[in-house]
C-alpha cells in the first residue's frame, strides 16, 4: 500500500475491516455457496486414495505413472521431496542398515512406509515402534515426515488408550 495516497488508503483499509467483520465474512461464505464452479465438498477433497501430489507432478500409485497436477483431483496435500523412482540417497541406506541390519527387516520397513502413502488401509497391520533411545526411531520418523510434507501427522500417544478421563477416548472412527 505505500504507493496509495492518504484517501485512498484509508478508504482501503475501511473496506478491508467490513470484509474481515463477522457480517463480512457470513456474506462472503453465502455468495460463495451460490457460485457452484468455486463450490466443492468436503468427501471430494483427496477423495482418490491412490494419487499422491508431489511438487512436480502426481503420482498414481497404482501403477507409478507421474503426470502434471490437475485441479480436478482436488487434491489438497503435496509431499516436499520430488518423485523420483530412481533416486537413492547413501546415507539413507547407510542409516537404515545401521539400525535395522536385517535385509528382511528393511524390506518390510520399505513395503510398511510404502504403503502408508495410500490413502486406504490394506495390511491392517500398526506398526509400533519401541525400544531406547538413540536407535533411528525418531531419525527416521522425522525423516519420513519431513519427506511427506502435508500428507504427515502426529497424532497424541494417548488416542488409541480408552480411559474415562482421556480427552482422545478411543473411538473406532478415531482408529
Amino acid at each position: 500500500m505505500p504507493n496509495l495516497g492518504h484517501d485512498d488508503r484509508k478508504a482501503l483499509l475501511q473496506d478491508i475491516g467490513k470484509v474481515e467483520s463477522a457480517a463480512g465474512v457470513n456474506g462472503t461464505l453465502e455468495l460463495a455457496s451460490t457460485m457452484h464452479p468455486c463450490t466443492l465438498s468436503a468427501a471430494r477433497l483427496d477423495a482418490n486414495p491412490y494419487l499422491l501430489n508431489t511438487v512436480d507432478g502426481t503420482v498414481d500409485l497404482k501403477d507409478g505413472s507421474v503426470r502434471d497436477p490437475w485441479p480436478g483431483d482436488h487434491l489438497s496435500k503435496a509431499t516436499v521431496a520430488r518423485f523420483d523412482p530412481l533416486a537413492r540417497s547413501e546415507e539413507f541406506d547407510r542409516f537404515l542398515e545401521q539400525t535395522q541390519p536385517d535385509p528382511q527387516m528393511r524390506a518390510f520397513l520399505a513395503r510398511s512406509l510404502g504403503s502408508a502413502l495410500l490413502g486406504v488401509v490394506r495390511d491392517h497391520v500398526l506398526l509400533i515402534w519401541f525400544g531406547r533411545g538413540a536407535n533411528g526411531k525418531g531419525t527416521l520418523r522425522d525423516a519420513v515426515a519431513h519427506a511427506l510434507g502435508e500428507y504427515a501427522i502426529e497424532v497424541p500417544a494417548d488416542l488409541l488408550l480408552q480411559s474415562k478421563h482421556n480427552p482422545h477416548r478411543w473411538a473406532p472412527a478415531k482408529a
